[in-house]
């Protein structure tokens, strides 16, 4: 029908009102829908984002794990715990890593507990051999500058070769010779069997020295033929031992190395009991404010009991750093139980800390342990001890050793 005049002007222009209102709703309706889609589809993409990656294996826990009961993340191998373990039995904390920057790990090969771990029974972080021990030291993995252990059943921080403890301890300085290092206790030793701070040689106990068999300070020779060789030597009269097999001064008892020293085959200052490992350092015998170990094969400082290792620990098979204290106001302590490892650990097989108020409590007890034992035990050798006739004080210091000549 035409509309030549006008007459369906009504009824077109309520079918393009309608046709309008038609394109309204559809354009709401498309609106409302992208609005649902796009929701979902974020949802879609954390939900990916966040998805674990995949077990491989039997009995794991947690993600990206391969093998065979491992619990963590991108764990590779049978029983480990952590994050980024390579073996059997390996332990580590879990951390946050970048797949495409990996700078850190925890251990590769066998029943590692720590970081940066290389070998079998290694604690700690940064071995690498077997049976190395070392504290859990914060490190830069971009710029590592100390590392555990290096070879076997070292004790410490800086250590390379067999058996060593303390800190930098290491082989003769010769090309290879440095990482054969073997049975030094101290800090800086090169050479085997040293006791004390930086000899070089075999079986020197002191400071200084250069040599075998050398006993006291800067001195350079074999045994009783030697020379001072520009320190303060120990030329005061010592205190005489009294016993069997005994070398150094003011020992009682059987095969002790060092100075005042009660028992037997105990090597350093202020031991009491039996095979105690100790520094060598300087005490007023009218004064005496810290001692060796007091018991049964302890290694550091103010240990009591049995097979601690470290400083300021009560109890047996305690582990801790050799840190720096203040005998007059000990603020940290090392292990108070049985087999801790850290700092302020109490109780049975713990790390972690303490309250203060438990640690006053410990403080009590070790000072008037400390007061009681010491004054007793070793007075009676130590009061003919001269100042200058015991080696050097040495300070073990985690990282950061210190001689205070």
């Amino acid at each position: 029908m035409s509309n030549l005049f006008g007459q369906n002007a009504p009824a077109i222009a309520a079918a393009e009102g309608m046709y309008e209102a038609m394109w309204a709703q559809d354009v709401s309706a498309m609106a409302g829908y992208h609005g649902g889609a796009s929701a979902a589809a974020a949802q879609l993409a954390s939900w990916a984002a966040a998805a674990p990656a995949p077990n491989f294996g039997y009995g794991n826990v947690g993600s990206g794990n391969i093998g065979f009961f491992n619990t963590g993340n991108s764990n590779i191998g049978i029983n480990n715990t952590g994050t980024l373990n390579v073996g059997i039995g390996n332990l580590s904390p879990n951390f946050d890593f970048d797949p495409n920057n990996i700078t850190k790990f925890g251990g590769v090969g066998f029943f590692n507990n720590g970081l940066d771990n290389v070998g079998g029974w290694n604690t700690g972080n940064i071995n690498i051999g077997f049976g190395n021990l070392s504290p859990n030291f914060d490190f830069d993995p971009n710029n590592i500058t100390k590392i555990g252990g290096l070879g076997f059943f070292n004790n410490g921080i800086n250590n390379v070769g067999i058996g060593n403890a303390g800190i930098s301890n290491t082989g003769f300085p010769l090309s290879v010779l440095g990482l054969l290092g073997a049975g030094n206790n101290g800090i800086g030793n090169q050479g085997y069997f040293n006791f004390g701070n930086f000899n070089t040689g075999i079986g020197n106990t002191g400071s200084f020295d250069l040599g075998i068999g050398l006993n006291g300070d800067h001195l350079t020779g074999i045994g009783p033929l030697h020379v001072s060789n520009g320190g303060a030597s120990a030329a005061a009269t010592p205190a005489p031992n009294f016993g069997y097999g005994n070398v150094g001064s003011g020992n009682i008892g059987f095969f002790n190395t060092g100075n005042s020293n009660i028992g037997i085959n105990n090597t350093g200052t202020l031991n009491v009991g039996v095979g105690n490992i100790s520094p060598n350092f300087d005490f007023d015998p009218n004064n005496i404010s810290k001692l060796g170990g007091i018991g049964f094969y302890n290694n550091g400082l103010d240990n009591f009991g049995g097979w601690n290792t470290g400083n300021v620990n009560l109890g047996f098979g305690n582990v801790s750093p050799n840190f720096d204290f203040d005998p007059n106001n000990i603020t940290q302590f090392g292990g108070f139980g049985l087999i801790n490892n850290g700092l302020n650990t109490p109780a049975l097989a713990m790390p972690g800390s303490v309250t203060l108020a438990f640690r006053s409590a410990c403080w009590a007890y070790w000072a008037r342990a400390t007061t009681a034992s010491a004054t007793r035990a070793i007075s009676t050798s130590a009061t003919s001890t001269p100042a200058s006739a015991t080696p050097a004080t040495t300070t073990w210091a985690s990282g950061s050793p210190e001689t205070t000549r």
